[in-house]
């Protein structure tokens, strides 16, 4: 005989202990709002704040940017000095600094272009364009003939760096720079080693031009130290006076070019790519 199936009744619920804890978590937040309701409501009103100022902080930045980025896009003199006096902190603002010493430099104002790539290195040390501020100092100085101070940036600059295009730069400067001092076998060394450093690249064909042109100054100083030599070794013809036993004279000749030496450095504008610093203009 099967089993009958009892069902027990269902156990009545408790509500009595459900409203109890209800009331006692109710009076809990009650006494914490209490406590702690003010420094808590103004911590929001902090946080809101500063939200809304982080938002308002990067728009404003957002458009400084923008706006400087429209005046370095114009290239005008007058938009790149207002970078620099309105928006100095912006990324426009270093790239503005080089334009300007750059449109310096080009205009002959070489002193005023050694100045700014001078600052530019105090102000952004750490910059991406640094390098080329470096050099282009340096080109600056030997366009003043401030040429042992040229040298000396130019050597410390390549035994950083020997291997970038700013380095390439450096090492024909340093060649025309060894050139201008009348220093000719250091500067045909310095050329042939900027040649080998770079036998495809930009600086091949000033560093051939500046061979040529130093090959054609030795000739010229050997041409004229063999003239100096022969006019003073040459036999004077003896005046009536020396015929007779009396003092000798030697006639006068004319006077014999010294050493050539290096030619002054042309203006900015000139033609010739390795008769005057070639300067690396900022990109």
């Amino acid at each position: 005989m099967a089993k009958e199936t009892q069902l027990r009744p269902a156990q009545p619920v408790d509500r009595t202990t459900d409203e109890a804890e209800s009331a006692e978590q109710q009076l809990d937040l009650q006494e914490l709002l209490r406590t702690y309701g003010r420094p808590l409501l103004i911590a929001g009103v902090v946080a809101a704040l500063i939200v809304i100022g982080v938002g308002l902080y990067r728009r404003h930045q957002r458009q400084t940017m923008e706006a400087a980025s429209r005046m370095l896009v114009s290239g005008r003199i007058e938009q790149l000095e207002a970078i620099l006096k309105q928006y100095r902190r912006t990324p426009s603002a270093p790239i503005a600094h080089l334009a300007m010493a750059r449109v310096a430099f080009h205009n002959g104002q070489f002193e005023d272009a050694e100045r700014r790539y001078a600052e530019f290195l105090r102000l952004w040390p750490r910059h991406p364009l640094a390098p080329v501020a470096d050099v282009n100092r340096a080109t600056a100085l030997e366009a003043r003939g401030r040429l042992a101070e040229a040298l000396k940036l130019y050597d410390a600059f390549l035994a950083r760096d020997k291997t970038s295009v700013v380095a390439s730069i450096a090492m024909l400067g340093r060649a025309r720079t060894l050139d201008q001092m009348g220093k000719y076998e250091e500067a045909r060394e310095a050329y042939e080693a900027c040649l080998a450093a770079n036998p495809e690249g930009p600086m091949r064909g000033p560093a051939e031009a500046g061979l040529k042109l130093l090959e054609q100054k030795r000739r010229a100083a050997r041409r004229a130290v063999e003239a100096t030599l022969s006019a003073t070794a040459s036999p004077t013809s003896a005046t009536p006076a020396e015929a007779a036993g009396g003092p000798t004279t030697i006639a006068p000749t004319e006077p014999q070019p010294a050493l050539p030496a290096s030619p002054s450095l042309p203006p900015a504008t000139s033609s010739n790519p390795s008769a005057h610093p070639t300067n690396a203009p900022a990109r």
